[in-house]
């Protein structure tokens, strides 16, 4: 997942923006917005190194 949220962070703000109308989350136990702040400070992989 913080591999996708690198690759795409169009999308994934896409998804956050679509959390934050309809008040769902992304998943039952975190939300996409946790996951991109996560994947910014976590040190995950430059998505142009993990092909």
């Amino acid at each position: 997942m913080l591999l996708s949220v690198g690759r795409r962070p169009q999308l994934a703000d896409l998804y956050a923006e679509v959390e934050q109308v309809h008040g769902d989350s992304f998943r039952a136990d975190w939300r996409i917005t946790e996951l991109i702040r996560h994947a910014a400070t976590c040190g995950a992989p430059d998505p142009d190194e993990a092909l």
